[in-house]
């Protein structure tokens, strides 16, 4: 008496997705620690950059127009005198204080949406 049994699979090939899996999380992980990087280090030139340079963002120096990048205007002047550092560092501070609240929004929102909806989709009711 013979048994013929299946012959046991072959297991299955490896995929590219797991062939490369610990070299795609590093470089994950190196993504996610650059970003973490330039994002602090905006932030720090939002807070530090205005205080450490003594100059205002709209004062007009006609003498000093359309300078090239130097230790005293970093980024250069633009066409009034007017240093560029400080008026990107400004903008920035505009930028940061968008994506705060357009996040926050989202979030206060998503939660009551999430919160409101959840018992009406038959969601656990928390008593």
């Amino acid at each position: 008496m013979t048994c013929d049994a299946p012959a046991p699979a072959a297991a299955p090939a490896e995929t590219e997705w797991r062939s490369h899996g610990p070299k795609r999380r590093s470089t994950r992980a190196l993504r996610v620690r650059t970003s973490a990087v330039l994002v602090a280090a905006t932030v720090l030139a939002v807070l530090l950059v205005p205080p450490l340079v003594q100059l205002d963002q709209q004062a007009v120096d006609l003498a000093a127009k359309l300078r090239p990048p130097s230790w005293a205007h970093p980024f250069g002047t633009d066409d009034v005198g007017r240093d560029l550092l400080l008026r990107c560092v400004y903008g920035l501070r505009v930028s940061l204080l968008v994506g705060v609240a357009a996040a926050l929004t989202a979030t206060v929102v998503g939660t009551a949406v999430g919160a409101t909806a959840g018992p009406w989709a038959g969601g656990p009711i928390v008593r």
